[in-house]
């Protein structure tokens, strides 16, 4: 054990933090080995959950690999990348916000790293003096809605002693890593969790990864017949989101058991091609018990489709913040 002169704190920019940790367990990073990966992603305590579907992919490179996405909805993305170039199939109508964290979860890890370096933050460890620094995490915060609606938004991050990130906390992506074993000079997490709202726990199991030199690859790797991207995914501005949604039934706020009368909510939500809200999950409230009410009548809301610069139909998904008053009373 080390003695207590030996311990000392260490601290590093957070962005160097991100570096080091893709380095050592992203699947596509520095160093990275052809591969072949089947994620199951599940809600284990509910077996008839809608929360459930797979995640293949066949990477040799950065510029060839193949990823298939389907969920128990019938959603069913293909991407095929050769040379460079990529084609894709999308079959049914919208791809969940939530099987999207899985996907950055496996192969990105922290999606649009190089802007973390810009928040100044930094990652404060005990190094212990015999190889082994404590688990760390930071802390950042922003905020979400405008005006009378903005409330706080929080981004956290968690590394381990290895420098491996053990979780990510964001508005819009939320995972944990767990289960680490060895591939290649890396150590990948074979298990993925989310926790999108109270009481649903969703897992990604890896049951599968292989060195793609075991796989007949030639096939996989042959374009597409045609370019079909309607899962398009843009993320807006709080306050593009207010302003589609203006017109949209403004949310009634229903008596509340105990706690805050007044004060502010928040929550992302998830709009799919023909402007209607999918998912709308909690991020934070004044009151817990006004989520579950102002979420089941955002997700009856319905904007006018956004479109892209070539008119195409896109999903698009935000935060929005909210000021509540109501009073105490039965629910």
């Amino acid at each position: 054990m080390a003695s207590l002169g030996q311990v000392k704190q260490t601290s590093v920019p957070l962005g160097d933090a991100i570096d080091k940790a893709i380095a050592k367990s992203a699947l596509t990073g520095p160093d990275a080995r052809p591969f072949h990966i089947r994620i199951n992603v599940s809600e284990p305590e509910n077996p008839q959950s809608p929360y459930q579907g797979t995640i293949e992919e066949w990477w040799q490179s950065a510029d060839q690999w193949r990823r298939e996405v389907t969920d128990k909805e019938g959603m069913h993305q293909t991407i095929v990348v050769t040379g460079g170039k990529k084609t894709e199939k999308d079959e049914g109508d919208y791809f969940p916000l939530w099987m999207r964290s899985f996907v950055t979860g496996a192969f990105g890890l922290v999606p649009e790293a190089a802007q973390w370096k810009t928040s100044g933050a930094t990652i404060n460890q005990m190094f212990l003096g015999n190889g082994l620094q404590t688990d760390a995490c930071t802390r950042l915060k922003s905020q979400i809605g405008t005006g009378e609606r903005a409330t706080d938004a929080f981004f956290v991050l968690c590394f381990d002693g290895e420098g491996k990130l053990k979780s990510i906390v964001t508005p819009r992506y939320s995972m944990e890593f767990g289960e680490f074993r060895d591939w290649g000079k890396k150590k990948v997490a074979r298990e993925l969790s989310d926790d999108p709202e109270s009481g649903t726990h969703l897992v990604g199991k890896v049951v599968q990864l292989e060195d793609l030199s075991k796989v007949k690859t030639d096939p996989l790797f042959t374009p597409l017949g045609s370019n079909d991207g309607r899962f398009r995914s843009v993320e807006v501005r709080p306050a593009q989101l207010e302003q589609w949604t203006a017109s949209d039934p403004p949310v009634k706020w229903p008596p509340v058991k105990s706690g805050n009368t007044s004060g502010k909510l928040a929550m992302y939500i998830s709009i799919d091609s023909e402007g209607q809200v999918r998912e709308a999950w909690p991020l934070n409230s004044d009151n817990a018990g006004l989520e579950d009410p102002a979420r089941e009548q955002v997700r009856k809301w319905k904007i006018k489709p956004p479109l892209d610069p070539d008119g195409n139909p896109l999903q698009v998904d935000g935060g929005l913040g909210f000021s509540f008053q109501t009073a105490v009373g039965n629910p």
